[in-house]
């Protein structure tokens, strides 16, 4: 008896395996089957794809064709378990068949076998695959139709966008809910695009920079995405019965991230309605332009652009000449920031600064505690007065128009008094200590203020630190000029000056000063003027 050479071919789908089928179980069967026929199985292959997928993206039924063909004349049969678990798909399936059929290979199912001898084979064939076609059809459409539902009463059916973290308590209740981690990030870059100061690609870039990495074309879809503003987009859908629904929104059932003001103008300069133009002034690359001096001959400096291979590059170069100086923008800031991290701040000096501006405070409490008695006192009298008056005039004592005249007046002073009284509970600076703690970050992060910080606030603090320019060879800055607060609030100024660091014993009378006015803290939304009078 001839001993007959078979591949085993097992398949499940994703879905398939999640609901308890085994590639293990079908190759068991069919070792089983092939023992009970004494057919020697020459190896077996097994895959985890759906059928949908056709056999081209199947990469183990692409091996075993290659093997079937490198061994056409030593293989018999490859058996599946079900003519499904070979494919979904008639017409695939007769052009496949023909495949093996041409190399003298039959291929062929255990649980439904075919007799290729037999002259309705064809049919039963058509009919064990048109079932599972028909079948992969109906739940195609079940499963549309039901997504479409979904999405028509606001629910996200897919991967919900940056910002957000898809949530599932079980196969029918889905949700969607705020990446606390993420979103802030988010927010912060809608809000920085919808200010119109620079190009929504630019911007991009900076937060790159941050190591908030998104890609060029998907930083822009995401800015143009609606589920940001608690939308959900329905895409057009054919049904057979009421025809075509167009594309559409509704509203999502999730948590809107921006607000829609935001969104619009957001939308404005995406579309390019209002397009932000970077100039030389105000390009965060060249933010050092102007404050430079030329080593050669002393003029200001400038900055431009050049363009190479991987896109834009900028420099900082002489304004008159720009072969006496010429180096990229790129690391002349990060020089600077180096520059200004050997700043050690004098922690004794800011300790009794911030002691000295909670006693100011303390005392400016106290003053206003006992003007707001005084002015509740106010109050009460005028409040007697007009009992008073009510009472003369219920008594006949007074007319109405001597009784209306005094009211008028007595009502409009304590309307004064109210005003005041309520200036007197909210004044403007009611608290230093989050302006204090600010500043204390200023001081201790002032290298990292020049890399990351904001445009506005980069040139203030360089406006504040230093009122004259400073000089650059390329390599190293230095500076004769700078405000004298820094001699208080840092332990050494000397590497300014390009100079060595001094001897401690240098600070030792200016330790006991007191900082006087000159370097305000800065935050990027609000400048607040605070009063102690």
């Amino acid at each position: 008896m001839e001993i007959k050479n078979v591949i085993l071919y097992c398949r499940v789908s994703t879905e398939e395996q999640e609901k308890g089928s085994s590639l293990n179980w079908q190759e068991d069967y069919l070792r089983r089957y092939c023992e009970m026929k004494h057919y020697n199985v020459v190896a077996v292959y097994k895959e985890d794809k759906s059928a949908k997928s056709g056999f081209k993206k199947r990469t183990e039924f692409q091996a075993l064709m290659k093997f079937c063909k490198a061994h056409k004349h030593e293989i018999d049969y490859v058996l599946v378990y079900r003519w499904d678990r070979y494919s979904r798909n008639l017409k695939e399936a007769l052009i496949n068949l023909d495949y093996f059929e041409k190399l003298g290979i039959e291929v062929n199912s255990v649980e439904q076998n075919i007799d290729f001898n037999a002259s309705d084979y064809i049919t039963m064939l058509s009919l064990y695959i048109s079932m599972a076609q028909s079948e992969d059809t109906k739940i195609s459409r079940r499963t549309k139709e039901g997504i479409h539902a979904s999405l028509e009463k606001g629910k996200c059916t897919y991967k919900a966008p940056r910002g957000y973290i898809n949530r599932q308590i079980d196969d029918e209740h889905k949700y969607v809910e705020i990446d606390k981690e993420k979103a802030p990030i988010i927010r912060e870059m809608f809000a920085e695009v919808a200010k119109g100061v620079y190009t929504p690609c630019y911007i991009q870039k900076l937060f790159a920079r941050r190591g908030h990495y998104i890609h060029k074309n998907s930083f822009l879809k995401m800015l143009r995405n609606r589920f940001y503003v608690g939308e959900i987009y329905v895409p057009e859908y054919k049904d057979q019965k009421i025809g075509v629904i167009p594309a559409h929104y509704v509203k999502g059932l999730h948590e809107p991230l921006i607000d829609r003001d935001t969104f619009e103008k957001v939308q404005s300069i995406v579309d390019k309605k209002y397009r932000p133009k970077l100039t030389k002034r105000t390009h965060p690359d060249v933010f050092l332009r102007q404050y430079l001096r030329c080593p050669q001959c002393g003029a200001t400096m400038t900055g431009s652009a050049s363009t190479g291979n991987g896109g834009k590059y900028y420099y900082y170069h002489c304004s008159k000449d720009a072969k006496h100086l010429r180096c990229r923008a790129d690391k002349a800031n990060d020089d600077f920031a180096r520059y200004l991290s050997a700043l050690i701040p004098n922690y004794a000096i800011i300790s009794l600064y911030r002691e000295v501006i909670r006693d100011i405070q303390g005392e400016s409490r106290i003053v206003s505690r006992s003007q707001i008695a005084k002015v509740e006192e106010e109050i009460l009298q005028h409040e007697a007065r007009l009992t008073a008056a009510t009472n003369k005039f219920l008594d006949d004592k007074i007319d109405a128009d001597t009784y209306n005249e005094v009211k008028q007046r007595v009502l409009a002073e304590k309307q004064a008094c109210l005003t005041k009284l309520d200036m007197l509970k909210n004044p403007q600076c009611a608290d230093f200590e989050p302006q204090i703690k600010y500043a204390m970050s200023l001081i201790n992060n002032l290298s990292h203020v020049i890399k990351e910080g904001r445009l506005d606030a980069k040139r203030e603090l360089i406006g504040v630190m230093f009122p004259e320019k400073f000089d650059f060879d390329g390599k190293s800055y230095r500076t004769n000029s700078y405000n004298k607060v820094l001699d208080l609030i840092y332990l050494q100024t000397n590497e300014l000056r390009g100079q060595k660091k001094r001897d401690s014993s240098d600070f030792s009378e200016k330790s006991l000063q007191v900082p006087p006015q000159g370097l305000e803290p800065w935050t990027p939304t609000l400048r607040v003027s605070c009063s102690t009078n």
